[in-house]
């Protein structure tokens, strides 16, 4: 004996209120599915189970309103950023980071410089030291870091620190697997196909 459906017609759930049941959508059996009403009077069609459990809770203008929320929120974050450095400037109390770029501090958080350093058993000291030797700079190039702070090169096979590279001369001697005979003929291949 098929189980009697209980009619919801009138009841809220979140959102959206019962109008009436519709058996069909777009051709396709779901099973019960009703008509809504949405508080912003949008109709839609959406299964029973699915409001009443709360998977469905509106006609979607409630992810709507979340997302310009988001973006509200966004915004009123930035101004206050603004806000701060500004006052901060006014005020002549420096910038919560005053290292130069490129340089580290001992409490740096930037990344896992930490780590990096850790990892080439180097200090925050070690590390600046080496960056002026270079002139701030990269070895390769001699361009200033961009973004991030310069690479620290190293030998793969004894672990020495070579110095300190930006991030495209670090993986282009990556990509030349660290051999100087491959770096000699890409350089000949160079030269003979620029003239």
């Amino acid at each position: 004996m098929p189980r009697q459906e209980i009619d919801i017609t009138g009841q809220t759930y979140n959102r959206l209120t019962a109008i009436r049941r519709v058996a069909r959508i777009g051709g396709r059996y779901h099973g019960p599915v009703w008509l809504w009403k949405c508080v912003c009077g949008k109709e839609v069609a959406r299964k029973k189970d699915k409001v009443i459990r709360g998977t469905v809770g509106s006609c979607g203008c409630l992810s709507a309103e979340r997302r310009a929320r988001a973006v509200q929120i966004g915004a009123a974050r930035a101004e206050l950023r603004e806000a701060r450095i500004a006052l901060r400037t006014a005020e002549g109390t420096p910038r919560p980071r005053e290292t130069p770029p490129g340089m580290v501090t001992p409490s740096s958080k930037k990344g896992n410089r930490t780590q990096v350093l850790k990892k080439f058993n180097l200090t925050a000291e070690q590390f600046n030291k080496l960056l002026e030797e270079q002139g701030g700079v990269c070895a390769i190039c001699r361009q200033p870091p961009a973004r991030r702070a310069l690479c620290i090169d190293h030998d793969h096979k004894t672990g020495r620190v070579r110095g300190l590279l930006c991030g495209v001369c670090n993986m282009g001697l990556g990509n030349f697997g660290d051999s100087w005979e491959r770096l000699v003929a890409g350089i000949k291949y160079l030269t003979t196909t620029l003239q």
